[in-house]
């Protein structure tokens, strides 16, 4: 729940200032959650940690160029990233990174087609990078910077909708392991 507390911080500075004002917010109240997390003593994975420092990092460049072209071009890239590390992970280790990401969910996958659902992911952050840079250059950074929340909730139900998809691959566990 505290990951949605930087998401609200940029949301409202955003709309009561501008975006620099925002992704200043955005990297402070990650940073301090981070900190207060690590200072609790909660354990945290690396890929939590790695996603922390990058938000900082790409926020930290944005704050250093503040030119909106530049932030239209990083979602972009991040975008077409996507595709990228999902084809790279499944040449490199011959598995499915949704599958990996999704391996501690008890699933009944062996007749699973996970190659589908790495296309689909692929083709939809495709299309979001596309979209995200033809909306920058033909309707303006307002009208872009609108569109970023409906791309932040079509990603939201792009993972519901997966997640859902998903669930009917479950195994209870008396199923899983009959005794």
């Amino acid at each position: 729940m505290t990951q949605l507390i930087p998401l609200a911080s940029f949301v409202f500075f955003y709309l009561n200032y501008d975006i620099i004002v925002a992704t200043q917010s955005l990297a402070l109240t990650t940073l301090v959650i981070y900190l207060a997390e690590l200072y609790q003593g909660q354990q945290k994975k690396m890929t939590e940690h790695a996603n922390t420092w990058f938000l900082i990092l790409m926020c930290g460049l944005t704050l250093f160029k503040k030119d909106p072209v530049f932030l239209a071009w990083k979602a972009t890239v991040m975008y077409c990233l996507i595709p990228i590390m999902v084809s790279g992970y499944r040449l490199y280790t011959k598995q499915s990174i949704i599958q990996k990401l999704v391996s501690n969910i008890p699933l009944h996958t062996h007749n699973y087609p996970w190659i589908k659902a790495d296309i689909t992911v692929s083709f939809l952050s495709s299309m979001l990078a596309l979209t995200n840079i033809t909306i920058y250059y033909q309707f303006g950074e307002d009208n872009w910077l609108k569109f970023k929340a409906f791309a932040f909730l079509f990603i939201f139900a792009m993972m519901v909708g997966l997640a859902y998809h998903l669930q009917q691959y479950i195994v209870e566990d008396n199923e899983h392991n009959p005794a």
